[in-house]
């Protein structure tokens, strides 16, 4: 046999006399460095909704050795911690990491310790595989929301009895029982909140009511509290209001709506004209012209402010009148004497629409001087109110003309009086 072959043939004989699996894999040799890992977090903390389950939690397994490295994971947790699940292994690279999701149950009350151990499998140059465990402790908590919340300033008259509504709601799924306080900043005080402790089942809510007295004077926070009795102070919320006594800024108003601009009055009226065929008179043709104005079978003028509330409390309605100067005040297209208009803050325009034929009125040819009024005040409804002051805002001037045939009147806005009714009118006229 040539040497070569025998050479083969020898070391297959003492591989066989060895027991050696000359076929098979072969695992890598030990790292040539040492292998070490960590996990993170040691000793965390994290509450979790009471009666839950799904709930997660991640690892960090770092591997700070010298070599790649594939770790074998094993969880354990207390109560209230059950039916904890993750990965089996995970792989990092040498001075990498790799983050693992631990998934479990939380039980309705207490703090369990969860707990997940990372052993890696490559040894190293000592003879020492990478190995770390990381803990965290679970706490059953509640959850309480309290609502409404980044309420607006609101106004209120000054040393009264005031009331605030709130709604209480159980975002979590088992029982809960809160406690519920009221605390304040200023010259407010409290009186209380009805009821003063309140039980609500998972996902259940309800409303409470919280009273105070408002100061003599200044601003203020009225602030309430749900606390549960059973989680403590894991479990809470709270939403707070701040409270002008008396009242809140005035707007600023403003007749910069209305042009310098001159413009002839038919500008505004829609019109119609229509000419009935020609007959014979006489030895000349003759028609009847019949022609329509607005101005006079539906007089119905606009006034009309700019107003603007730069700083909270802002008013949270505005009421426009119409005052005819030194008399009445005149009734409007909504059959009434105030219209109203949603407020806020920012500039906003409003406007009062007259009804011209409104027997109320009284109004005959002639010119009138009107004062615009406007009060800004708190909705009825509304727990974000505003100031309740009332403006006198300019000064403008109507033209009565009473038409001959029609028992219609035209009204027409104007800055100073015209040479006669046809003539151009300063200022906007809307019909």
């Amino acid at each position: 046999m040539p040497p070569q072959p025998r050479a083969v043939a020898t070391v297959l004989a003492v591989a066989t006399v060895l027991g050696v699996n000359v076929g098979a894999f072969h695992p890598a040799l030990p790292c040539p460095g040492l292998m070490r890992a960590s996990v993170s977090p040691h000793g965390g903390s994290a509450k979790r909704p009471a009666g839950t389950s799904g709930d997660t939690t991640k690892f960090t397994v770092f591997n700070n050795g010298a070599c790649n490295d594939t770790y074998t994971l094993t969880y354990s947790a207390s109560a209230p911690i059950s039916g904890v699940s993750g990965p089996a292994n995970i792989s990092a690279p040498a001075g990498g990491n790799a983050t693992v999701t631990v998934t479990y149950s939380v039980g309705t009350l207490g703090t369990g310790v969860l707990k997940m151990k990372a052993q890696g499998n490559t040894t190293g140059s000592d003879g020492v595989k990478g190995a770390d465990s990381g803990d965290v402790s679970i706490t059953a908590n509640g959850s309480v929301t309290v609502t409404p919340k980044n309420l607006l300033p609101i106004s209120v008259s000054p040393s009264t009895t005031q009331t605030l509504r709130f709604d209480v709601k159980n975002n979590a799924q088992v029982s809960d029982t809160y406690s519920l306080t009221c605390s304040v900043t200023g010259s407010e005080s409290c009186q209380g909140v009805t009821p003063s402790t309140l039980s609500l089942t998972g996902g259940q809510d309800d409303s409470v009511t919280l009273s105070y007295t408002s100061g003599a004077s200044g601003t203020g926070t009225v602030q309430i509290k749900a606390q549960s009795t059973i989680y403590g102070a894991n479990t809470r919320d709270s939403s707070a209001i701040t409270v002008w006594n008396g009242a809140g800024p005035s707007p600023t108003v403003s007749l910069g709506s209305y042009s310098g601009a001159r413009h002839n009055a038919s500008a505004f009226d829609a019109v119609a004209a229509h000419a009935t065929p020609a007959y014979w008179s006489m030895g000349t043709a003759r028609a009847l012209s019949i022609g329509y104005n607005a101005s006079t079978a539906r007089p119905t003028p606009v006034v009309a402010l700019n107003v603007t509330a730069s700083a909270s409390p802002f008013p949270t309605t505005y009421g426009l009148q119409v005052q005819i100067v030194g008399g009445q005040n005149l009734t409007l297209l909504n059959g009434s004497q105030t219209v109203y208009y949603s407020a806020g803050a920012g500039t906003r325009r409003i406007m009062a629409a007259i009804d011209a034929k409104a027997t109320g009125n009284g109004l005959t040819t002639g010119w009138y001087d009107v004062n615009l009024r406007l009060d800004s005040g708190n909705s009825p409804h509304s727990l974000q109110g505003g100031n309740q002051v009332r403006h006198d805002h300019g000064r403008r001037r109507l033209h009565v003309v009473l038409s001959a045939r029609f028992t219609h009147c035209a009204i027409h806005f104007t800055g100073r009086r015209p040479d006669s009714p046809d003539s151009d009118t300063d200022g906007e006229r809307s019909e």
